[in-house]
């Protein structure tokens, strides 16, 4: 058997020099020589000559037997991917589904139907889980007005509004989630609370260094106060109808929010003592004030004149400093 598959062998090579592709066809439909097929396969990878082959010289050994030959398709070299890596490749997509699914909603958009302003300045909002961003993206559509938010602004809306103003509309959808918006020049800014605290604060501070670096000898102020004031000169007694002998600072300004306006202080009112303590100009009030410790409570004694002759009306102001 060694013998004749080995001359078969040789009679394929001769035939396949000249008709390669016959060969090959043979090969590919004969089921009964597996051996004819593995030469046939090596003779087709192999570049053809126009030279007709012959027998082998003497002592060539080149031909191998099928037995002594290798399967180029072994198990071992196949390229086709593992069960594991077919596993691992079809999870993938199932990961990203799952992850693209538990994205958290920020509510859907809305429509003009839905955030409406009427020709009288009214809003109407009807919303249910809507885009908190949306919805006042569409308010400032409706009411051609310049509404901007900050990066930090987000959720949802569901709310039922009925003829209110833009305002009222402003601080019901904003203060139901936590947020604040302020109004400047032809803007509405809206903030979380924290932002717009930061802000103000920042400004107050601004504000509060330049009025120091300006304040003219003299002059003063106290935020926490409420109060503006100054020394007492000559043009102030004379219009306040104050005497000579009244020492002080004079209340040139109170806003409605401070302490002191709910206790009748004015303009043209006369500080002349703090806890009992005398004061003759600015400086002195301004000492005695910020100098008490912080929650502790200051007398003030005030004098109000009225017109001129008129007695001054002397009182006191109760005030607990911050």
């Amino acid at each position: 058997m060694r013998k004749w598959t080995k001359t078969a062998g040789l009679l394929f090579l001769a035939a396949a020099s000249v008709y390669s592709y016959r060969v090959i066809e043979a090969a590919a439909g004969s089921k009964e020589s597996p051996q004819a097929v593995a030469i046939a396969a090596e003779v087709a990878a192999s570049p053809v000559s126009d030279t007709l082959v012959g027998a082998p010289a003497e002592g060539n050994t080149d031909v191998k037997l099928l037995e002594d030959t290798t399967d180029p398709f072994a198990s071992g070299s196949t390229t086709q991917p593992s069960a594991a890596d077919g596993a691992a490749a079809s999870t993938q997509p199932a990961a990203d589904s799952t992850a693209a699914a538990t994205q958290p909603s920020e509510g859907r958009s809305v429509s003009s139907s839905e955030v409406s302003v009427s020709d009288a300045g009214t809003v109407e909002i009807h919303v249910n889980d809507a885009n908190l961003v949306e919805v006042l993206r569409m308010l400032s559509l409706q009411s051609q007005k310049n509404i901007v938010c900050s990066k930090e602004v987000r959720g949802t809306v569901t709310a039922n509004l009925y003829n209110v103003t833009i305002r009222e509309a402003l601080e019901q959808v904003l203060h139901m989630n936590g947020y604040a918006y302020r109004e400047k020049g032809n803007f509405i800014n809206v903030y979380t609370v924290k932002e717009l605290q930061a802000i103000e604060d920042a400004e107050r501070k601004t504000t509060t260094e330049t009025a120091q670096e300006r304040k003219p000898e003299g002059r003063g102020g106290i935020d926490w106060l409420g109060i503006q004031y100054q020394d007492l000169t000559s043009a102030l007694r004379s219009t306040h109808n104050i005497p000579e002998s009244t020492a002080g600072v004079v209340v040139t300004n109170v806003a409605p929010t401070s302490p002191l306006y709910e206790q009748a202080v004015r303009p043209g009112s006369i500080i002349t003592e703090v806890n009992g303590q005398p004061v003759k100009d600015v400086a002195d009030f301004e000492k005695a004030v910020k100098g008490a410790k912080p929650k502790s409570y200051l007398r003030l004694y005030v004098l109000a004149f009225g017109g001129r002759g008129d007695r001054p009306q002397p009182f006191f102001a109760d005030v607990q400093a911050p």
